[in-house]
């Protein structure tokens, strides 16, 4: 069986919380159905795998973020590190060569900010949700750990 949020929550076993968020996702304008998946299995993803509860519950989440002229998808901090997560339909990214350059532009920026990208496809984020929501809180937390992520300022 696939790890899904969808399929977690026919077997019944979801935390009754989820259901709650419904609202924060509407103010926040997380209307993208792979967003939604995403940020969910983000915020319980501790109930699911053996992470370091003490680094985990330090990691804030920040959907539809502002990065000065640009949008991200979500902002993840740790104490030490920073990433952009990006969650790519095929309906909204690499239509046209314009916008993969776009696109492709907009990711060079970042970087130079010292952002890391994390870009997933809508059949990763899908297929097995909290896989994908695993490998970005792990990145986060071990470089908090290692603390050899650089500051930079923003």
């Amino acid at each position: 069986m696939k790890n899904t949020l969808i399929e977690i929550w026919r077997n019944g076993i979801a935390p009754t919380y989820l259901f709650s968020m419904e609202t924060f996702m509407k103010k926040n304008k997380i209307d993208s159905p792979i967003e939604q998946l995403l940020f969910l299995a983000l915020n319980c993803a501790d109930n699911f795998y053996a992470l370091d509860i003490q680094l985990y519950e330090r990691i804030k989440i920040f959907p539809q973020f502002k990065i000065d002229k640009y949008r991200v998808d979500f902002l993840i901090k740790g104490d030490k590190n920073e990433v952009i997560v990006e969650c790519d339909s095929q309906e909204w990214h690499e239509r046209t060569e314009r916008q993969r350059r776009i696109e492709k532009e907009r990711d060079r920026y970042l970087q130079t900010k010292g952002y890391s990208i994390f870009r997933y496809t809508g059949k990763e984020i899908m297929e097995d949700t909290f896989l994908v929501a695993l490998d970005i809180l792990q990145h986060v937390i071990s470089n908090d750990l290692t603390g050899n992520i650089k500051r930079y300022a923003k």
